[in-house]
C-alpha cells in the first residue's frame, strides 16, 4: 500500500524520486502505538465519566440603542463632571 501511494507521488510530480525505506517496519508501530493508547479516566466512585455536552450556538440580537449608549458613555467621559473627579485625565 505504501508502494502504490509512492509510485502515485512519483507519477504526480512527473520526476523519480528515490525510494523511502520505511524506519520501522508497520507491524512494530503497530505494537507502539497500542503502547500508547491509555484507558478511559474512571471516576473514583466507580461511575464512566461522561464529558457535558456541547453549548448551543448563541447568536446576540444585536441592541438597537447601542450607538446612543455609546455616545452617551463618551460623552460622559469627557464631560466636565467627570473631568474634575478623574485623577488620570
Amino acid at each position: 500500500m505504501v508502494r502504490k501511494i509512492l509510485k502515485r507521488i512519483n507519477t504526480r510530480v512527473g520526476t523519480k524520486r528515490k525510494r523511502i525505506k520505511p524506519i520501522m517496519s508497520m507491524a512494530y508501530l503497530h505494537n507502539f502505538l497500542l503502547k500508547l493508547m491509555y484507558p478511559l479516566v474512571q471516576s473514583l466512585r466507580g461511575m464512566p465519566f461522561v464529558s457535558p455536552l456541547a453549548p448551543s450556538m448563541y447568536f446576540a440580537v444585536p441592541d438597537p440603542q447601542l450607538h446612543a449608549k455609546i455616545v452617551t458613555q463618551i460623552d460622559y467621559y469627557f464631560s466636565n463632571k467627570n473631568l474634575v473627579r478623574d485623577i488620570y485625565l
